[in-house]
């Protein structure tokens, strides 16, 4: 209820009393995991995990959240043989971050063992867009039963939100604008770059 009254606030152009609605419904879990302390800064916001170090980094922060975003990139529009590339995990602790979790150069096994208790955490809610497919990968790959989870495509269907495309809650919601002909492209780009091109690093990050 608490969050379809801040839906409904938003779209009645009430933004501040959405704000404090959505603040007012996530207080068991701590405000300041949607409301962070100081403004997300453009330099250091995107953190690529690439070494053994860096994950452990990356754990040590996510850890300490109450809420995280997670989203997986996969080459399953390109190859037979498809795996998971990048899983990337986003916090607003710390001023936020977006954690760019490379799973080609990290072996399995340290990813897995580092990721199994913060993806399987119950004090740590994972938020996705569209988790279908993100889940049965993290699953079969890693072997990490997602849980518990929140699916803000299925949440905006029940509450009657008129934008369930990624595209459109992101301009709606986080005045973010990009064409969805431009996210379809990245989406379906070649996950295994690397170098990952700058566009794509910042489209994963966002995504």
């Amino acid at each position: 209820d608490e969050l379809g009254s801040a839906f409904c606030s938003y779209r009645a152009g009430l933004a501040r009393r959405a704000r404090e609605n959505l603040r007012c419904c996530v207080v068991a879990g701590g405000a300041d995991a949607f409301f962070p302390r100081r403004k997300l800064k453009d330099e250091g916001c995107i953190v690529k995990v690439d070494t053994l170090p860096d994950l452990e980094r990356c754990c040590a922060v996510l850890r300490t959240s109450s809420v995280i975003g997670v989203d997986v990139e996969r080459n399953w529009f390109r190859f037979y043989h498809d795996r998971t590339c990048l899983l990337q995990l986003a916090t607003a602790v710390q001023g936020g971050c977006a954690f760019l979790v490379d799973c080609l150069r990290l072996p399995w096994e340290d990813v897995q063992r580092c990721l199994h208790g913060i993806l399987e955490a119950p004090s740590i809610l994972k938020v996705f867009h569209a988790a279908g497919n993100d889940v049965r990968w993290l699953h079969e790959d890693l072997g990490i039963t997602v849980s518990p989870l929140l699916d803000t495509q299925v949440l905006a269907s029940k509450l009657g939100f008129p934008h369930t495309q990624l595209t459109e809650q992101w301009a709606r919601l986080c005045n973010v604008q990009a064409p969805i002909e431009l996210k379809r492209r990245l989406q379906r780009s070649d996950w295994r770059r690397r170098p990952l091109a700058p566009l794509q690093t910042v489209y994963a990050a966002a995504d």
